[in-house]
């Protein structure tokens, strides 16, 4: 298959002002169903299709997405800054191109049921109203990335490269050599959860380079933890990305991984070479049982996000994420597993 040649074919893995909104020591689904959303899931990849045999098409799709569009269109896309009439005939050689066509193509046989992703949407923008009542939920806008990132976030704008959300068997993946460890998490469950993701990282960043290796994992386990709120009906395997086997090796062998960071005074190193095989993806742990799975320290950062929570009886959720003490979490989450 040749590849659109404009287009870089690399892969991003995976993403206030607010009232006083607590989660309590017992963490449930509170009643959002008197809140009222509109959010639906934007196609600009339909609309280029359909838009750019048509004149003016650059307005059109300029003025329904904003800023949006041009990052799109330069940034993902990248198709050098020009003016309109040049930008109009690249993103018609682009839709017009076969293999654009058979990914656009892919990707509607996959998502033909949108159901489930809108019921996410739908879902994630409720409990953000509830949570964070003065802030402007973003809106959401699915296009074709032709394989290039998965989630993007811009000023009031999540995009979604539906591209990369087509299914771990998927045929484009197999001609891309992606590793099958990374195609977990490239299925369309994961549509709502890494966008949450990806929209909490924009909402409170927060520069990890340099931090311990448990202000790291603290702030993954703030990250599983937002997703799960923004998104409660989640499974706990769909929020890790893992395998019912996988989820149950790490259940069973908690106190195991815990006691090894311990031993090996792993908690406050900064030198990544040491505590990096927790962190990365990776087809499994390194040092590990073959049935471990990658990304422990995910793990055990969530489960101890939760404990504290449980333990603090009523906090903040915005509290809790600007809460950048991760000793002051670990010691009064009481995590012993």
């Amino acid at each position: 298959m040749q590849f659109y040649s404009k287009i870089s074919t690399y892969f991003v893995t995976g993403l206030l002002l607010a009232s006083i909104q607590f989660i309590s020591c017992n963490p449930g689904d509170p009643d959002v169903s008197d809140i009222q959303t509109d959010i639906v899931l934007e196609r600009l990849d339909r609309d280029l299709a359909m838009y750019m045999a048509k004149g003016d098409s650059v307005d059109f799709l300029r003025s329904k997405y904003g800023t949006f569009f041009d990052n799109y269109s330069h940034g993902i896309l990248k198709i050098p800054v020009s003016d309109d009439e040049d930008l109009a005939e690249a993103l018609r050689s682009f839709v017009n191109d076969a293999s654009v066509k058979l990914v656009n193509r892919y990707i509607d046989s996959v998502f033909k049921d949108m159901g489930p992703v809108q019921s996410d949407l739908e879902e994630f923008a409720k409990h953000y109203a509830y949570y964070f009542p003065s802030d402007t939920f973003p809106r959401i806008i699915g296009v074709n990335s032709f394989f290039d990132i998965s989630i993007m976030t811009d000023h009031g704008y999540l995009g979604i490269g539906l591209d990369m959300f087509l299914g771990k068997n998927c045929t484009f993946y197999d001609e891309l050599n992606v590793p099958l460890f990374k195609r977990k998490t490239m299925t369309p469950d994961q549509v709502v959860p890494l966008a949450i993701a990806g929209w909490f990282q924009s909402d409170h960043p927060y520069e990890l380079e340099g931090k311990d290796f448990l202000s790291q994992m603290i702030h993954r386990g703030k990250e599983l933890f937002y997703v799960e709120k923004m998104l409660p009906s989640i499974s706990d395997t769909t929020l890790l990305g893992y395998t019912q086997k996988e989820l149950d090796w790490c259940k069973e062998n908690e106190s195991r991984i815990w006691g090894l960071l311990i031993e090996n005074k792993m908690l406050f190193s900064k030198d990544p070479s040491i505590y990096s095989k927790f962190m990365i993806q990776a087809p499994k742990t390194a040092g590990f049982p073959d049935e471990a799975p990658d990304r422990i320290a995910s793990f055990i950062g969530w489960r101890i996000v939760t404990k504290y929570v449980e333990q603090s009886g009523e906090i903040d959720l915005l509290q809790l994420i600007k809460n950048k003490n991760s000793v002051q979490i670990l010691e009064q989450s009481g995590y012993k597993p």
